[in-house]
């Protein structure tokens, strides 16, 4: 059906500006922001309930896409109580208003609601994250599965392409290129890369099946964080020596990170009839937009 109405929440982030993008298509879309204003985009706090009520009563939403959250990995577990005003209580004024408006909810979770032991892992394999961002993940999960019946719950993992604040890991490895700083990669975790263009398409595919339940939208191949790099090197002609592989212990993280996780995507290749790409394919696609998209030189590094 085209002409829906569609929200995204959280929509000056990565993976919102790109789902903006995807679902502007068949859509009237909306997208917000939070703390950084950009033109055609409107403020939305989701921790006011408030703000987030009138919001929904004003644009009566039939899809809400929600990748709004604070993904900051050791912001949260350094800050567990602040980062959960967004991560959790933000998402259950969303979910409450969803709930209102007779919405269906597409919310964005992450592979660290594993702990890594026994990956790659299936949507049905067992949850236990180690670290506190995994854990508001795997709360808010619940949350949703718990109030809505109309859902689609989305896992991710290392997702990578052009982005205008430079946050993803490709970018940074762009950017070091300009410094010649070397970036410290993990040699012993295991990710599975997902270039960004490949899942807003899938979760709008999805969308549009009528799709339910949770599905794994990442790339078709796990790797280990190292030689990922690696393939980034080749990929953009950088110097191989920009990577220099260490152990996940030897970094100074307040987190741990799971080690053996990374997403196997089978279910999401049965619905959609293809696997999305691996990290050469992307890579390369990601290559081929760089006359598109904004040059890697003139992002600001997080």
């Amino acid at each position: 059906m085209t002409n829906r109405s569609a929200v995204v929440i959280g929509a000056s982030g990565f993976v919102g500006s790109y789902l903006l993008n995807a679902f502007r298509r068949d859509h009237s879309v909306v997208g917000t922001f939070a703390t950084e204003p950009l033109p055609g985009l409107e403020p939305l706090d989701i921790a006011e309930a408030i703000a987030v009520r009138n919001f929904f009563d004003r644009h009566r939403p039939e899809v809400v896409l929600c990748p709004a959250a604070n993904p900051h990995v050791e912001g949260c577990e350094r800050e567990p109580a602040a980062t959960r005003k967004i991560n959790i209580e933000g998402l259950a004024n969303v979910v409450r208003e969803t709930l209102r408006v007779g919405a269906r909810i597409v919310y964005f979770s992450s592979e660290y609601v594993f702990d890594g032991d026994h990956g790659p892992y299936s949507e049905d394999n067992f949850t236990n994250p180690i670290n506190e961002y995994g854990r508001q993940k795997l709360a808010a999960e619940n949350l949703v599965r718990e109030n809505l019946r109309d859902f689609l719950i989305v896992r991710i993992s290392a997702p990578y392409g052009w982005e205008r604040r430079g946050k993803n890991f490709v970018m940074q490895m762009l950017h070091r290129r300009q410094t010649g700083e070397p970036i410290l990669v993990a040699k012993d975790q295991v990710i599975t890369p997902t270039y960004i263009s490949d899942l807003a398409q899938a979760v709008h595919n999805l969308a549009g099946l009528g799709s339910t339940g949770i599905f794994h939208v990442a790339g078709s191949e796990c790797m280990v964080r190292s030689d990922f790099a690696r393939l980034v090197t080749k990929a953009f002609d950088l110097p191989p020596a920009l990577v220099k592989p260490v152990l996940t212990s030897t970094m100074n993280l307040s987190a741990p990170r799971p080690n053996s996780a990374g997403l196997i995507t089978d279910k999401v290749a049965r619905v959609l009839g293809h696997h999305l790409s691996g990290p050469e394919k992307g890579l390369a696609a990601m290559r081929a937009e760089q006359s598109t998209a904004r040059p890697w030189n003139e992002i600001v590094p997080a």
